[in-house]
């Protein structure tokens, strides 16, 4: 179905344009409203009728849902919006931000839930048994786990936090809605009541999915390691250019829909022409540009293959380096020669929450005492 309706309001399939990513953004967003309050209406109605809390409870976390859609739909609307003198790059990070307030809505729509449940068990109501109160919780379930799919599917599609977090939002839905759907079914075999307990159970999923979605946002406003299967898809076009010896210095900025910026090092030879390394760079950002829409910046540094000494003392310092943290590399090695022979180099460092200066002092005093050394060192950015 939600192909169906993507393919009469959406036409392109280019899924980095950023009004494409917007026209999607607001083609969920609208149907998830929708949804919603179909939903909202029916179970607030029915749970009153009842005496059901757990439905009710569930209704108004599908009205919560409402927030977090408009949300979800304003958000799209502003990331859209071009670059300014003010907003260089772009504002696709609104939706980071949209999201953000979804992860709040969500929790607190679990506490309100929570606090209601607690209620109904110090002070139990007798749930009346009730058909089309039944049919209303199955069809909410088909309808949420259909809210799952079509969010789930649109926010891998064009890449978007914001829609997979509605999208899991839904399918927490689908428990509570579950949950409800029990409760009425057993409160015509049990003599005691469940409704209270069953609410206590689905305020805490609904708390611990608001939290984590909370989380997931804060993380990508504040800049988190890449995607590592985009990282490893970067770098086979990379080293798949003959002339290419290696890489490093991988920072890839994520400023929302439509704003990521790659800057990298390539290593060629050094007897290389400056015009020929720079068509190497211009060949290699322009694949990476028209295939992931990431605009790349790429500084070409320049190798020694033929110098001995320093291909040995290259050697002999990774094999140091290494002994520290297997993790570690060494990159932009030169030997200096004087009076006295001095070694520059960097070291990457991954998977360690050592200090830089520290690690810099471990690896001094792994290093011979007849050269003298500046070593820089820094944390990966790729992973």
């Amino acid at each position: 179905m939600f192909k169906i309706l993507s393919k009469i309001f959406i036409k392109s399939e280019d899924y980095h344009d950023s009004r494409i990513r917007t026209s999607y953004g607001i083609l969920c967003s609208i149907l998830s409203i929708l949804c919603n309050l179909i939903c909202v209406i029916f179970k607030i109605i029915f749970g009153y009728f009842i005496h059901s809390y757990a439905m009710i409870a569930d209704g108004l976390n599908n009205l919560s849902d409402i927030g977090s859609n408009v949300a979800s739909l304003i958000g799209f609307k502003l990331s859209s919006k071009y670059p300014d003198t003010k907003h260089p790059f772009g504002h696709g990070r609104y939706e980071y931000l949209a999201g953000f307030i979804i992860g709040i809505l969500i929790t607190l729509a679990g506490a309100e839930s929570l606090i209601s449940s607690i209620k109904q068990i110090i002070h139990p109501a007798d749930i009346i048994f009730s058909i089309p109160a039944i049919l209303v919780m199955v069809i909410s379930v088909m309808i949420k786990l259909w809210m799952y799919r079509f969010n789930h599917y649109a926010g891998t599609l064009i890449e978007s936090q914001t829609l997979i977090a509605v999208g899991k939002d839904s399918l927490n839905d689908v428990i509570t809605s579950v949950a409800s759907l029990i409760v009425i079914l057993c409160s015509n075999f049990v003599s005691w009541s469940l409704d209270g307990l069953a609410g206590v159970i689905v305020s805490i999923i609904v708390l611990k999915n608001g939290i984590e979605t909370i989380k997931e946002m804060i993380n990508a406003l504040l800049g988190q390691l890449p995607d590592p299967s985009l990282v490893s898809s970067i770098e086979s076009i990379i080293v798949s250019h003959p002339e290419v010896l290696g890489y490093h210095d991988f920072m890839l900025h994520d400023y929302g829909a439509g704003g990521r910026f790659l800057i990298l090092h390539v290593e060629v030879d050094h007897r290389m022409s400056l015009d020929h390394s720079h068509e190497i760079a211009s060949e290699l950002e322009n694949k990476i540009e028209k295939k992931y829409s990431i605009l790349t910046t790429i500084h070409i540094d320049p190798v020694d293959l033929e110098d001995s000494q320093a291909i040995d003392l290259y050697q002999k310092i990774l094999k140091s380096v290494k002994s520290l943290n297997q993790d570690y590399t060494i990159h932009d090695f030169r030997v200096i020669r004087g009076r006295k022979i001095k070694i520059i180099f960097e070291v990457e460092v991954k998977n360690d929450h050592l200090s830089t200066e520290s690690i810099k002092n471990q690896i001094l005093d792994l290093m011979d005492k007849n050269y003298e050394y500046m070593i820089r060192v820094e944390h990966s950015f790729s992973g």
